[in-house]
């Protein structure tokens, strides 16, 4: 029989997935108004396996994500908040711009599936050992492969098999096993997948200041990473190899190619080269006022698209957007 909150709500039940998925739902606290009333909104915890794990939200945005028979919404959905997990936000909230985000982003294509099914197995056992039977993990395995049924996972895991990825044993429960093989592809895939933080190139100079702090920085934030800039770290080893490390675990890159009047900014543009060399999405800027209408870009970037921006203000909600769009909802 279901766990009925003093409002009515099911306080067992995936509020994204329904009934026959089981969860943990804990009222937060309340919204309330001046003078002491409360308007009905509530702010709810769930701790849920086939959600892949923690997540909250407003009862205000319930229905826009709860009433649906879409699975495969709800499976974006769910990806949508396994990723922040992986970026470090221990209880992501479901937005309403968190469902748009499901609404309107593309399905993650099978190759990309099966290597975070494959990532969930290598997690879940030190290498060399046997993953639990799949059905004991089963929610959680839907949850990290964006998959919606069981023959959706047993086709991942048939060509995880075919791949010489996992070996599948018999003996009693089918148990599955990653190889060697395995592990080195997990290993050979691009830096910075599950990252939060992003590597920022760009001029430090006095006059860019605000530009970093009230521009870049806090769009950067809003989409949920966290900003890396060299001249702000500690460390022992050459400058150029903590560069190299820091982009290598980037989820990506923010390059700002404004300059002053002794040229062009050569390590920006190395920064961005190197991101590129290894796949990791790069997101060009450059300052342009009225004064400024020629932007003196270097040839090796002016191909690329770039935000154009005037002032911090400007540049906060063009970089967010862009954040949005382009890394976001791939």
């Amino acid at each position: 029989m279901a766990n009925i909150g003093s409002s009515g709500f099911p306080m067992d039940v995936c509020p994204i997935w329904g009934p026959g998925y089981p969860a943990s739902v804990q009222l937060v606290r309340d919204t309330v108004l001046p003078g002491g009333f409360i308007d009905g909104d509530s702010f709810k915890r769930v701790t849920s396996e086939r959600a892949g794990g923690d997540y909250s939200f407003w009862m205000g945005v319930y229905p826009l994500f709860s009433y649906t028979e879409d699975a495969a919404f709800k499976a974006r959905l769910t990806t949508l908040l396994v990723d922040q997990r992986d970026r470090g936000v221990v209880c992501p909230e479901i937005t309403k711009d968190t469902i748009e985000r499901a609404r309107i982003g593309r399905p993650l294509q099978f190759y990309e599936r099966a290597n975070r099914l494959l990532q969930f197995m290598a997690n879940i056992r030190p290498a060399g050992q046997e993953v639990p039977p799949i059905h004991e993990v089963f929610s959680l395995a839907l949850a990290r492969s964006e998959s919606t049924t069981e023959n959706e996972i047993d086709l991942i895991l048939n060509h995880l098999v075919q791949e010489g990825f996992v070996n599948r044993g018999t003996a009693g429960e089918v148990r599955y096993k990653v190889t060697l093989a395995g592990h080195a592809h997990l290993e050979s895939l691009p830096p910075g997948v599950h990252s939060n933080r992003v590597f920022v190139a760009m001029w430090f100079d006095d006059s860019m200041k605000e530009v970093y702090y009230k521009g870049i920085e806090p769009a950067i934030k809003e989409a949920g990473y966290e900003p890396t800039r060299v001249d702000q770290e500690q460390f022992l080893t050459k400058i150029d190899e903590k560069i190299i490390a820091d982009i290598r675990g980037s989820a990506f890159v923010v390059a700002d190619f404004t300059h002053g009047e002794n040229g062009q900014r050569g390590s920006v543009y190395y920064e961005a080269g190197f991101a590129h060399g290894l796949n990791i999405p790069v997101i060009f800027l450059c300052r342009q006022t009225e004064k400024d209408q020629e932007l003196n870009l270097a040839f090796d970037t002016q191909q690329y698209p770039h935000i154009l921006w005037e002032n911090k203000e400007d540049l906060k909600e063009k970089l967010l957007q862009k954040i949005r769009a382009v890394i976001l909802l791939q």
